[in-house]
């Protein structure tokens, strides 16, 4: 039992700061959860400290889109070799962002020896209702429906500063079985969590192919798009950066009629 417990303080010892930073690092939560331009709001920062000397403040520095939280365990003497929760936080206003009041703020955590252990992004709102809206989550990545393989979406993320815009490809097979992709375009952030816009289906001309087989010129060739049409919208409820609920609206007319929620889960 001596030499266990022995070895698991060889092992802590050895570790460096980053790694209960990125295993045990529960990292920046808000109060409010909403961050609006110039409102007070507390940044809490939580987790696992590698020893007994845990941080005793944190505090904020920096100006516009880049802010440093630094935090300082103060002077506390000796050291005990043990994992320990800590807790802390500040409350801050973030009323400089450059010229306009919404947009992304990337926030670095680190020690007050400099030791940097990892970024997060933060959404701040405008006070104004006809403002764009700032996501809460960074989405680009490959997301898939679990009970059908095969379909799934592809989203493109541009978050940084003022600009937040997504689009996206959705896959899925025609009631014949052939392989079919839907463009979604002239996105949206409704709320911070929730993603709107239109879907297009996109469709090429008939073209001609030899009967030699096999034949990459003509069965993997880039084909130019002969029509972009609007066939409904999409809606998308981000829960986490992980999981989210697509719903797609078909176009009937002037009628809008929308299909089952579908499930998605993020392509790790």
């Amino acid at each position: 039992m001596r030499l266990f417990q022995r070895s698991v303080a060889a092992l802590v010892l050895t570790l460096p700061l980053e790694a209960f930073a990125q295993t045990n690092h529960r990292w920046i939560t808000t109060e409010p959860a909403q961050i609006v331009f110039g409102e007070m709001v507390t940044l809490t920062v939580s987790g696992i400290w590698r020893d007994s000397c845990v941080p005793q403040r944190v505090s904020m520095s920096g100006r516009f889109h880049r802010r440093l939280l630094t935090l300082d365990t103060g002077n506390p003497g000796a050291c005990f070799f043990v994992l320990t929760p800590y807790r802390v936080e500040t409350s801050v206003r973030f009323e400089d962002l450059g010229g306009v009041d919404f947009g992304t703020v990337r926030v670095t955590l680190a020690t007050s020896r400099g030791e940097v252990l990892g970024e997060q992004d933060l959404a701040v709102q405008s006070r104004s209702s006809s403002a764009p809206r700032i996501s809460e989550y960074r989405v680009d990545g490959a997301w898939y429906f679990p009970q059908a393989s095969g379909s799934g979406l592809v989203l493109e993320h541009n978050k940084d500063r003022n600009v937040d815009r997504v689009w996206g490809m959705w896959t899925n097979y025609a009631s014949d079985g052939s392989p079919r992709w839907h463009l979604f375009q002239d996105a949206s952030w409704q709320t911070p969590t929730r993603l709107i816009g239109k879907i297009h289906r996109l469709t090429s001309v008939p073209f001609a192919c030899s009967g030699q087989f096999p034949n990459s010129d003509c069965n993997f060739a880039p084909q130019s798009a002969a029509a972009s049409i609007n066939v409904g919208e999409f809606a998308i409820d981000f829960a986490s950066d992980k999981s989210a609920v697509l719903v797609m609206s078909q176009r009937d007319g002037a009628q809008l009629l929308p299909g089952t929620p579908v499930p998605l889960s993020k392509l790790e």
